[in-house]
């Protein structure tokens, strides 16, 4: 159903699973892991709250796959321990998505979306400006496309679209799916198209909710509800995600703790973006499947 659910295992097992992602066998969003039904954890009310990893060593369904694809890429070899990102560096062409559900519910106008992500009407804290920023000036968002949407544009980078759903009475699966479904017989494509990140915005969330925005790592998919899509902390965030970047957590052992990146949820405000992302993850970012990445990564001596 498309939530994210937490994988259990053997301290054996997760060393495995830890290993074949830094090999680059295992990768965000795109390798499935085998397991069964019976693996799933259910709560009371059936949700699954999680999978537990079957007893043995993990097995990777499309482990052959992501091996080729990685010889053709010319992905790092395994002794270098470096994590394979999607590509971050360069022009990335994003599509905004305001959703219009049955009532006529939907977020602020398509002008003011477009100034949120784009400062196309003067907007300093964006999306776009606190990327430039942080990748000193290696990533740039852009919504000059590929191919040409001037009959579909409400705004520059922004589209509406019609769901025939109520948003009160959806959860989000549905709403993902109607708006996804929406957007591409609009555009006529299959996302996400010619467009590197796809990002929707919704008036808000009335079932399943307690978050201000979710997108899947590894991938093309985002989507905010309510105000939120108005903070750039928060845009920059769900993005981070799409980029293969995790949350950031403290010593503590909780998920949002590090309130030195923005991985850690420091920021909420309109105005509140002035940051950008911990050692951690600048790590991850100095990195590109061509070799440049946002950050020079060079061994210095501290005395």
């Amino acid at each position: 159903d498309g939530f994210t659910v937490p994988i259990f295992g053997t301290d054996e097992q997760m060393e495995e699973l830890r290993k074949l992602l830094n090999e680059g066998e295992l990768i965000s969003a795109e390798t499935t892991i085998a397991v069964t039904n019976e693996e799933f954890m259910l709560t009371e009310d059936g949700v699954n709250a999680g999978v537990v990893l079957p007893p043995g060593n993990v097995i990777l369904k499309n482990r052959r796959r992501n091996l080729e694809r990685n010889r053709i890429n010319g992905r790092r070899s395994t002794n270098q321990r470096i994590r394979n990102l999607t590509a971050h560096v360069g022009e990335k062409q994003v599509l905004v998505v305001r959703v219009i559900d049955a009532e006529g519910k939907a977020s602020d106008d398509a002008q003011t979306v477009s100034n949120k992500f784009f400062g196309t009407y003067g907007d300093k804290m964006t999306m776009k400006s606190q990327f430039e920023a942080c990748s000193f000036g290696k990533l740039k968002i852009s919504n000059n496309y590929s191919i040409d949407l001037s009959n579909h544009l409400e705004a520059p980078g922004v589209v509406d679209v019609n769901v025939p759903l109520k948003l009160a009475e959806s959860n989000r699966l549905q709403v993902r799916t109607a708006s996804i479904n929406a957007a591409e017989d609009k555009l006529g494509i299959e996302l996400p198209g010619p467009f590197h990140h796809v990002v929707f915005v919704v008036e808000g969330c009335y079932t399943d909710c307690g978050w201000a925005g979710y997108a899947y790592v590894n991938s093309w998919f985002s989507i905010f509800q309510g105000q939120y899509y108005k903070m750039a902390g928060v845009q920059l965030h769900e993005f981070g995600h799409n980029l293969n970047l995790a949350h950031s957590g403290g010593k503590d052992g909780k998920v949002y703790t590090d309130h030195s990146c923005l991985m850690g949820n420091p920021l909420y405000g309109d105005d509140a973006g002035a940051m950008c992302f911990n050692p951690a993850k600048g790590f991850q970012l100095s990195y590109s499947n061509d070799g440049d990445g946002w950050y020079d990564n060079k061994d210095s001596d501290v005395r």
